[in-house]
């Protein structure tokens, strides 16, 4: 590997991926000499809220949950023959708001190119439940198959999944997204095995965590859905958004009823998160 300031250069036959040391994910993921990533990828914890999002989004919001980011504090890189390890140490926050995740990851990368990543979450003890936490990978929009093992063929979630069966399922990313007349958080797949994005030649990015994860491949970001008053005001798809979660909070019916039950809030103060 090759190592900068800022980035880390990990090479081998037939890939070659650039880590980002200020933001700890990859800036770049080539394989054949094609470009798997849009844009740089993230850990997240946003989602577009939903309808039943009205009351806990007004607290995510004061708190700056949508503007959240990743400020490393140290970045150690190791190469033998079993591969490139990097480790980072850091903080998930937004400017003047005490209420962070700390972050200490553990990013593996193999003579073949795969890649496992093992991150210790701990979140502020007065920190309102997340909406979710994971990686965002955007993608070219050409990648626009999702093939998954997991609880399907509709969208679902920890308390909305009664309807749904594990099993092996494919969809147009566009088919991904329930089209609500106003747009928001929609097409999760929960408890998935393994997901994979993939364009016409089958080139794209597999997903795997043996315990199960949240997986979503959309044809918008949190941001496009959340700006768009209705449906149709969403613009022509350019990109696809993959995110695997730990965890996405539930649903619920807050709308209407009851706040969400703790059950089904992403509450966790500490937690591991692995996934290759």
């Amino acid at each position: 590997c090759a190592e900068t300031d800022k980035t880390i250069t990990i090479r081998g036959t037939g890939f070659q991926y650039i880590f980002n040391k200020f933001s700890g994910c990859f800036d770049s993921l080539q394989v054949d000499g094609r470009e798997l990533l849009l844009e740089p990828m993230t850990y997240n914890i946003w989602r577009a809220p939903t309808d039943n999002d009205w009351g806990i989004s007004q607290k995510w919001r004061e708190l700056r949950y949508n503007t959240y980011a990743v400020r490393t504090h140290d970045v150690v890189c190791k190469n033998n023959e079993n591969g490139v390890t990097i480790r980072c140490t850091g903080v998930m926050g937004s400017a003047g708001v005490r209420c962070y995740i700390g972050l200490d990851a553990v990013w593996t990368i193999n003579p073949l190119g795969i890649i496992d990543v093992c991150t210790s979450v701990t979140v502020h003890e007065n920190a309102p439940f997340l909406p979710r936490f994971g990686l965002l990978i955007p993608m070219d929009k050409e990648f626009s198959t999702a093939e998954y093992f997991g609880r399907g063929p509709t969208d679902s979630y920890i308390d909305k999944c009664r309807a749904t069966y594990m099993g092996r399922f494919k969809a147009p990313v566009q088919a991904m997204l329930s089209d609500y007349i106003r747009p928001q958080e929609s097409g999760n797949r929960h408890n998935t095995l393994w997901g994979a994005v993939y364009n016409a030649a089958r080139q794209g990015l597999v997903l795997v965590c043996e315990n199960g994860f949240d997986f979503s491949a959309l044809p918008y970001s949190a941001q496009q859905l959340e700006s768009a008053r209705h449906n149709y005001e969403l613009p022509e798809p350019d990109r696809t958004v993959v995110c695997a979660d730990y965890m996405q909070s539930g649903i619920g019916s807050n709308r209407c009823g009851p706040e969400l039950d703790p059950i089904y809030q992403l509450n966790d103060k500490s937690f591991t998160y692995k996934m290759s």
